[in-house]
């Protein structure tokens, strides 16, 4: 979140311009953009859910206007367990022109997420909570935007080539990773990702009950 929120969000939001956070967010997902929002001059607004952590349509699309220049929202609330209305979202906030980050840490772990379908502009989920190494995660974003997007660390990896005054990226993925790459959890993840495609998406109570007739 922060890669997007560093490389992306202080490059391209300008002042006058609305940043969107749900207001059922974990705090990963309004801390970088309450950085971007005093760093740049945009304005940083919430959208306001009902009592029972439901969403009023009418509520978002008074939210998403023309000043809207990013969306950034939950597929599923940590706090609630509520799946948000992101295909909506994402349809309102394209037709203004708006980028749509989407935090599927609560998501991915619990249920199939197909992102050409979804069509969100930029998706993340850590690794921890679907069974891989802490400190691991996954950053999908459309090429369009990876390909335009400034390294925000550099060193490592990222590198193609250097010379005494300037440097060459690497292509996307590779001028994302600073440093040396943490090989062993990126192993551990793809572990994690093949074994829960192949056990399926039960729901927590559906896991425990094979578990007890076990």
């Amino acid at each position: 979140m922060n890669l997007i929120a560093y490389s992306y969000g202080l490059s391209n939001i300008k002042k006058g311009q609305k940043i969107l956070v749900s207001i059922t967010e974990h705090h990963s997902n309004i801390l970088p953009w309450q950085m971007v929002a005093k760093k740049t001059g945009a304005t940083l607004e919430y959208l306001e859910c009902e009592k029972d952590g439901s969403w009023n349509f009418e509520e978002l699309e008074n939210k998403i206007t023309e000043e809207t220049a990013l969306v950034a929202m939950g597929q599923v609330s940590n706090v609630l367990g509520v799946k948000n209305p992101i295909s909506q979202v994402i349809e309102l906030a394209h037709k203004v022109g708006a980028v749509v980050v989407v935090d599927g840490a609560q998501s991915v772990p619990h249920m199939r997420v197909n992102l050409k379908e979804l069509d969100a502009d930029f998706f993340v989920f850590s690794g921890h909570k679907l069974l891989a190494p802490m400190g691991i995660g996954v950053m999908y974003g459309k090429k369009k935007y990876l390909e335009s997007m400034p390294p925000f660390l550099t060193g490592g990896e990222m590198i193609e080539y250097v010379t005494r005054e300037d440097a060459t990226y690497a292509e996307i993925p590779h001028k994302f990773e600073a440093g040396t790459v943490n090989a062993g959890d990126a192993v551990g993840l793809a572990k994690a990702i093949e074994y829960l495609k192949n056990v399926g998406f039960d729901t927590i109570e559906e896991q425990e009950l094979k578990l007890t007739k076990k």
